[in-house]
């Protein structure tokens, strides 16, 4: 089958060959440990913060956990152990920064979810994307599943409220459900990838881990 879209005839492609081909499982193998990381330091600044370290404090978890994945891509991607890029933009009223993956292919929203199932709730700045790029409009027929648009935005979603996380999820979102997605704790856990134990956390990582903190909630 083919789809006219704006006088060009497009030949679709399957959903999971566009994640295969834009962030292909020698890269995303990577992204279950960095979300671990990030939920280690996100924990790590909770212990040694005594305006956290306290019932009310420790209620601010679930949104720091937000700021502690994107730090951990960060760090690895400046470290150059991971061939993405990252950015933050604001919202069109500039009362918040969201972080972005991305390569000159693929653009990739993380949210933090309360089940593998679920997409997140409604936001602005991602309708904007998906409608510009991937679309739950443009890119993607909900019906048929299939890509009628070269521009792609890819859904990361993680969670929830364990010490680590329960779920870490890829894949195409659509208006209120997924049209695909991966499971990456399962698919790695069935893959011969070898896991490398680790490493602890240290002072200096801690630290600019508290100056990404304020830089993303300025």
């Amino acid at each position: 089958m083919v789809i006219w879209n704006n006088g060009i005839v497009t030949v679709p492609e399957a959903p999971s060959q566009v994640i295969n081909e834009t962030v292909p499982f020698e890269i995303r193998s990577n992204f279950v440990p960095i979300v671990r990381k990030g939920y280690q330091y996100t924990d790590e600044l909770i212990r040694t913060n005594k305006m956290l370290n306290w019932s009310i404090g420790r209620q601010q978890r679930g949104d720091l956990l937000n700021v502690g994945v994107a730090f951990a891509f960060k760090e690895i991607i400046e470290q150059g152990k991971l061939p993405l890029d990252f950015k933050l933009d604001h919202n069109k009223p500039r009362t918040f920064q969201y972080f972005l993956l991305c390569t000159n292919t693929v653009t990739i929203t993380v949210s933090q979810v309360q089940s593998s199932t679920k997409v997140p709730r409604k936001a602005d700045f991602r309708d904007d994307l998906y409608e510009y790029g991937q679309g739950r409009l443009d890119l993607f027929d909900e019906d048929l599943g299939v890509n009628i648009n070269q521009d792609r935005v890819l859904l990361l979603t993680h969670g929830y409220q364990r010490s680590e996380p329960h779920f870490v999820n890829l894949g195409i979102p659509g208006k209120k459900n997924w049209i695909y997605r991966i499971e990456l704790i399962d698919e790695l856990e069935r893959s011969a990838v070898e896991q490398v134990p680790e490493e602890e956390i240290t002072e200096e990582e801690m630290i600019r881990f508290k100056e990404f903190s304020k830089e993303i909630g300025s």
